[in-house]
């Protein structure tokens, strides 16, 4: 698993597969990083929170793998 961000310039994660996702915000605005998730069919990253598609996505990460239960 990486800990970097990925353009997606580069790549694209698999489809419907949650992410995070980076915005840049232009102007006097934070940077926004969302869980989400990139929809193959309509090409198009979506928050996982609002199920709304997000514009000027930069970059993506794959979340970390959850705790294995001992």
């Amino acid at each position: 698993m990486s800990d970097k961000w990925i353009s997606v310039e580069d790549r694209l994660p698999e489809p419907y597969r949650s992410v995070e996702l980076f915005r840049p915000e232009e102007g006097a605005g934070e940077d926004q990083i969302w869980r989400g998730y990139y929809s193959g069919h309509s090409e198009c990253f979506y928050s996982s929170e609002y199920e709304s598609p997000l514009d000027l996505v930069t970059d993506w990460m794959p979340l970390p793998e959850p705790p294995k239960e001992p």
